[in-house]
Protein backbone atom coordinates (compact mmCIF):
# COMPACT_ATOMS: atom_id res chain seq x y z
CA UNK A 1 0.00 0.00 0.00
CA UNK A 2 1.37 3.20 -0.80
CA UNK A 3 -1.04 5.73 -0.99
CA UNK A 4 -3.97 6.40 2.18
CA UNK A 5 -6.41 8.99 2.23
CA UNK A 6 -6.44 11.08 5.52
CA UNK A 7 -8.97 13.93 6.46
CA UNK A 8 -9.66 14.49 2.75
CA UNK A 9 -6.66 14.16 0.67
CA UNK A 10 -4.81 11.74 -0.87
CA UNK A 11 -1.09 11.07 0.41
CA UNK A 12 1.80 8.62 0.70
CA UNK A 13 1.59 6.60 3.49
CA UNK A 14 4.98 7.32 4.32
CA UNK A 15 4.13 11.00 4.89
CA UNK A 16 1.06 10.64 7.76
CA UNK A 17 1.59 11.96 10.60
CA UNK A 18 -1.12 11.17 12.61
CA UNK A 19 -0.67 13.63 15.63
CA UNK A 20 -1.21 13.42 19.11
CA UNK A 21 -5.00 12.77 18.25
CA UNK A 22 -3.93 9.40 17.80
CA UNK A 23 -2.73 8.00 21.00
CA UNK A 24 -5.26 9.80 23.45
CA UNK A 25 -8.12 8.31 24.81
CA UNK A 26 -10.12 8.73 21.80
CA UNK A 27 -13.42 6.84 20.45
CA UNK A 28 -12.18 4.90 17.10
CA UNK A 29 -14.81 3.11 14.72
CA UNK A 30 -12.84 1.00 12.18
CA UNK A 31 -15.13 -0.37 9.47
CA UNK A 32 -14.36 -2.35 6.57
CA UNK A 33 -15.58 -2.88 3.49
CA UNK A 34 -14.89 -4.96 0.79
CA UNK A 35 -14.65 -3.94 -3.10
CA UNK A 36 -14.21 -5.78 -5.86
CA UNK A 37 -13.05 -4.22 -9.64
CA UNK A 38 -13.33 -0.80 -8.12
CA UNK A 39 -16.77 -1.37 -7.06
CA UNK A 40 -18.03 -0.88 -3.55
CA UNK A 41 -21.18 -2.72 -3.16
CA UNK A 42 -22.28 -2.10 0.00
CA UNK A 43 -20.86 1.54 1.05
CA UNK A 44 -24.30 2.91 1.65
CA UNK A 45 -25.33 0.44 4.16
CA UNK A 46 -22.01 0.82 5.97
CA UNK A 47 -22.64 4.60 5.50
CA UNK A 48 -25.78 4.07 7.14
CA UNK A 49 -24.86 1.53 9.70
CA UNK A 50 -22.13 4.07 10.57
CA UNK A 51 -25.25 7.43 10.99
CA UNK A 52 -26.99 4.35 13.28
CA UNK A 53 -23.74 3.86 15.26
CA UNK A 54 -23.58 7.79 15.84
CA UNK A 55 -26.77 7.95 16.84
CA UNK A 56 -26.61 5.03 19.43
CA UNK A 57 -24.03 6.76 20.84
CA UNK A 58 -25.46 10.40 20.44
CA UNK A 59 -22.94 12.25 18.68
CA UNK A 60 -23.36 14.96 15.97
CA UNK A 61 -23.18 13.14 12.41
CA UNK A 62 -19.46 14.89 10.87
CA UNK A 63 -20.17 16.77 7.53
CA UNK A 64 -17.53 14.56 5.46
CA UNK A 65 -20.00 11.41 6.58
CA UNK A 66 -22.73 13.08 4.92
CA UNK A 67 -21.03 13.68 1.84
CA UNK A 68 -21.20 10.24 0.76
CA UNK A 69 -20.83 10.84 -3.01
CA UNK A 70 -18.16 12.85 -2.17
CA UNK A 71 -16.16 10.15 0.26
CA UNK A 72 -16.92 7.48 -2.41
CA UNK A 73 -15.44 8.98 -5.27
CA UNK A 74 -12.44 9.64 -2.98
CA UNK A 75 -12.06 6.15 -2.01
CA UNK A 76 -12.16 4.81 -5.78
CA UNK A 77 -9.51 7.69 -6.96
CA UNK A 78 -7.30 5.54 -3.50
CA UNK A 79 -7.59 2.39 -4.96
CA UNK A 80 -6.83 3.28 -8.37
CA UNK A 81 -4.11 4.64 -6.88
CA UNK A 82 -2.92 1.30 -5.02
CA UNK A 83 -3.36 -0.28 -8.23
CA UNK A 84 -5.63 -2.74 -6.94
CA UNK A 85 -7.04 -3.77 -9.61
CA UNK A 86 -8.95 -7.01 -8.79
CA UNK A 87 -10.10 -6.83 -4.90
CA UNK A 88 -9.57 -6.15 -1.27
CA UNK A 89 -10.80 -3.99 1.96
CA UNK A 90 -10.78 -0.68 2.14
CA UNK A 91 -10.11 -0.09 5.91
CA UNK A 92 -11.41 3.25 7.47
CA UNK A 93 -10.83 4.48 10.87
CA UNK A 94 -12.82 7.48 12.34
CA UNK A 95 -10.98 8.62 15.48
CA UNK A 96 -13.12 11.41 17.75
CA UNK A 97 -10.89 12.91 20.43
CA UNK A 98 -13.80 15.24 21.96
CA UNK A 99 -16.27 17.00 19.94
CA UNK A 100 -13.82 16.67 16.35
CA UNK A 101 -12.95 14.04 13.74
CA UNK A 102 -9.77 12.63 12.34
CA UNK A 103 -10.18 9.86 10.00
CA UNK A 104 -7.50 8.15 7.87
CA UNK A 105 -8.27 5.37 4.93
CA UNK A 106 -6.35 2.90 3.23
CA UNK A 107 -6.67 -0.34 1.29
CA UNK A 108 -5.44 -3.54 1.75
CA UNK A 109 -5.78 -5.63 -1.99
CA UNK A 110 -6.83 -8.97 -2.27
CA UNK A 111 -5.73 -10.87 -5.82
CA UNK A 112 -9.30 -12.11 -6.27
CA UNK A 113 -12.72 -10.47 -7.11
CA UNK A 114 -14.33 -13.39 -4.93
CA UNK A 115 -15.38 -12.51 -1.39
CA UNK A 116 -12.89 -14.86 0.12
CA UNK A 117 -13.33 -18.22 2.38
CA UNK A 118 -10.45 -19.20 4.05
CA UNK A 119 -9.65 -22.58 2.44
CA UNK A 120 -7.35 -23.95 5.40
CA UNK A 121 -9.56 -24.10 7.99
CA UNK A 122 -9.31 -22.12 11.90
CA UNK A 123 -9.91 -24.29 15.56
CA UNK A 124 -12.20 -23.23 17.43
CA UNK A 125 -12.05 -22.12 21.05
CA UNK A 126 -14.37 -20.80 23.78
CA UNK A 127 -12.83 -17.70 24.84
CA UNK A 128 -13.17 -17.06 28.98
CA UNK A 129 -13.88 -13.33 27.87
CA UNK A 130 -17.65 -13.19 28.60
CA UNK A 131 -19.75 -10.44 26.79
CA UNK A 132 -22.53 -8.43 28.82
CA UNK A 133 -25.63 -9.28 26.74
CA UNK A 134 -27.71 -5.93 28.14
CA UNK A 135 -26.02 -3.21 26.19
CA UNK A 136 -27.81 -1.42 23.43
CA UNK A 137 -24.22 -1.39 21.70
CA UNK A 138 -23.96 -4.90 21.76
CA UNK A 139 -24.32 -4.95 17.89
CA UNK A 140 -21.55 -2.45 17.12
CA UNK A 141 -17.87 -3.87 16.29
CA UNK A 142 -16.10 -1.59 18.34
CA UNK A 143 -18.31 -2.72 21.57
CA UNK A 144 -16.56 -6.31 21.19
CA UNK A 145 -13.30 -5.14 19.52
CA UNK A 146 -11.55 -5.34 23.59
CA UNK A 147 -13.01 -8.43 24.07
CA UNK A 148 -11.61 -9.83 20.29
CA UNK A 149 -8.08 -8.05 20.36
CA UNK A 150 -7.39 -10.01 24.42
CA UNK A 151 -8.84 -13.19 22.99
CA UNK A 152 -6.23 -12.85 19.68
CA UNK A 153 -3.68 -12.17 22.36
CA UNK A 154 -4.24 -15.06 24.49
CA UNK A 155 -4.45 -17.34 21.67
CA UNK A 156 -3.50 -16.33 18.33
CA UNK A 157 -3.64 -19.11 16.14
CA UNK A 158 -7.34 -19.68 17.16
CA UNK A 159 -10.90 -18.78 16.14
CA UNK A 160 -12.24 -17.05 19.05
CA UNK A 161 -15.86 -18.21 20.19
CA UNK A 162 -17.59 -15.37 22.48
CA UNK A 163 -20.17 -16.28 25.62
CA UNK A 164 -22.22 -13.92 27.02
CA UNK A 165 -23.28 -13.13 30.69
CA UNK A 166 -25.64 -16.21 30.50
CA UNK A 167 -23.41 -18.67 29.01
CA UNK A 168 -24.83 -18.56 25.12
CA UNK A 169 -23.07 -18.08 22.17
CA UNK A 170 -22.64 -14.67 20.81
CA UNK A 171 -20.14 -14.59 17.95
CA UNK A 172 -16.70 -15.61 16.08
CA UNK A 173 -14.00 -12.79 17.42
CA UNK A 174 -14.41 -9.84 14.28
CA UNK A 175 -17.72 -11.93 12.49
CA UNK A 176 -20.99 -13.20 13.39
CA UNK A 177 -21.06 -17.17 13.66
CA UNK A 178 -23.34 -19.56 11.92
CA UNK A 179 -24.15 -23.40 12.79
CA UNK A 180 -25.03 -26.22 10.57
CA UNK A 181 -26.97 -28.89 11.15
CA UNK A 182 -29.24 -30.86 8.65
CA UNK A 183 -31.02 -28.42 6.81
CA UNK A 184 -31.23 -25.98 9.21
CA UNK A 185 -28.50 -22.96 9.26
CA UNK A 186 -28.31 -21.49 13.41
CA UNK A 187 -26.96 -18.09 14.22
CA UNK A 188 -27.25 -16.41 17.49
CA UNK A 189 -30.21 -14.40 18.08
CA UNK A 190 -29.32 -10.39 18.42
CA UNK A 191 -30.67 -10.11 21.87
CA UNK A 192 -27.98 -12.60 22.97
CA UNK A 193 -25.63 -9.91 22.48
CA UNK A 194 -24.44 -10.76 18.97
CA UNK A 195 -22.29 -8.46 16.77
CA UNK A 196 -24.24 -7.54 13.80
CA UNK A 197 -21.93 -7.85 10.54
CA UNK A 198 -23.37 -6.12 7.39
CA UNK A 199 -23.11 -9.72 6.11
CA UNK A 200 -25.38 -11.78 8.91
CA UNK A 201 -28.49 -10.58 6.69
CA UNK A 202 -26.86 -11.56 2.91
CA UNK A 203 -25.81 -14.86 4.70
CA UNK A 204 -29.07 -15.74 6.43
CA UNK A 205 -30.69 -14.82 2.50
CA UNK A 206 -27.83 -17.03 0.66
CA UNK A 207 -28.64 -19.93 2.64
CA UNK A 208 -32.50 -19.40 2.85
CA UNK A 209 -32.19 -19.51 -0.87
CA UNK A 210 -30.26 -22.94 -1.12
CA UNK A 211 -32.85 -24.45 1.23
CA UNK A 212 -31.95 -24.05 4.58
CA UNK A 213 -34.08 -23.35 7.48
CA UNK A 214 -33.65 -20.33 9.29
CA UNK A 215 -33.19 -20.08 13.11
CA UNK A 216 -32.44 -17.20 14.86
CA UNK A 217 -31.79 -18.62 18.48
CA UNK A 218 -30.01 -18.87 21.77
CA UNK A 219 -27.19 -21.44 21.33
CA UNK A 220 -25.11 -23.04 24.04
CA UNK A 221 -21.76 -24.08 23.72
CA UNK A 222 -22.88 -27.63 24.12
CA UNK A 223 -24.62 -27.54 21.06
CA UNK A 224 -21.72 -26.61 19.47
CA UNK A 225 -20.82 -30.07 19.09
CA UNK A 226 -23.91 -31.56 17.61
CA UNK A 227 -23.30 -29.15 14.76
CA UNK A 228 -22.29 -30.62 11.05
CA UNK A 229 -20.43 -27.46 10.16
CA UNK A 230 -19.47 -23.99 11.75
CA UNK A 231 -18.23 -20.64 10.01
CA UNK A 232 -17.69 -17.66 10.75
CA UNK A 233 -18.65 -14.33 8.48
CA UNK A 234 -17.58 -10.89 8.22
CA UNK A 235 -16.75 -8.42 5.38
CA UNK A 236 -13.97 -7.33 7.07
CA UNK A 237 -12.67 -11.19 7.17
CA UNK A 238 -14.58 -13.13 4.21
CA UNK A 239 -15.74 -16.53 5.22
CA UNK A 240 -13.87 -18.41 7.81
CA UNK A 241 -14.49 -22.03 8.62
CA UNK A 242 -14.00 -23.79 11.43
CA UNK A 243 -12.77 -27.19 10.77
CA UNK A 244 -13.06 -27.93 14.62
CA UNK A 245 -13.53 -27.45 18.57
CA UNK A 246 -11.77 -30.06 21.00
CA UNK A 247 -12.11 -33.33 19.67
CA UNK A 248 -14.96 -32.47 17.13
CA UNK A 249 -14.41 -32.44 13.59
CA UNK A 250 -16.78 -29.81 11.25
CA UNK A 251 -17.27 -30.59 7.13
CA UNK A 252 -17.35 -27.33 5.01
CA UNK A 253 -20.13 -29.07 2.13
CA UNK A 254 -22.47 -26.17 2.92
CA UNK A 255 -20.15 -23.53 4.25
CA UNK A 256 -18.98 -23.95 0.65
CA UNK A 257 -22.25 -23.69 -1.12
CA UNK A 258 -23.77 -20.83 1.22
CA UNK A 259 -20.38 -18.65 0.09
CA UNK A 260 -20.90 -19.51 -3.40
CA UNK A 261 -24.06 -18.20 -3.41
CA UNK A 262 -23.36 -15.25 -1.13
CA UNK A 263 -21.01 -14.43 -4.52
CA UNK A 264 -23.76 -14.58 -6.60
CA UNK A 265 -26.39 -12.62 -4.85
CA UNK A 266 -24.38 -10.26 -2.47
CA UNK A 267 -21.84 -9.49 -5.35
CA UNK A 268 -23.11 -10.21 -8.98
CA UNK A 269 -20.26 -12.80 -9.56
CA UNK A 270 -21.46 -15.59 -11.90
CA UNK A 271 -18.48 -17.46 -12.42
CA UNK A 272 -17.24 -19.60 -9.61
CA UNK A 273 -15.02 -22.28 -9.64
Amino acid sequence: MEFILHNGKIIRESEFNPGHFWWSNALQIKPELWFAHGEIPHFQEQMEKLDEMLSALQWPNPPVLKDRQELLRLIKRLINKNKAFMGGWVSCRFVFPGDTLHWVISVKPYPDRLFPLDPNGKTGVISPFAKPSGSPLNAYAFFSEPLWMAERVRSPQTLGIFLNDRGLTTEADYANLFFIRGDVLTTPAPDTGAVIDLMRDYVLRAAAGKGFRIRESAVSPEELTGAEEIFAVSEGSGFRWLMGIGGKRYMKTATELIWRQVNISCFSLKNIP
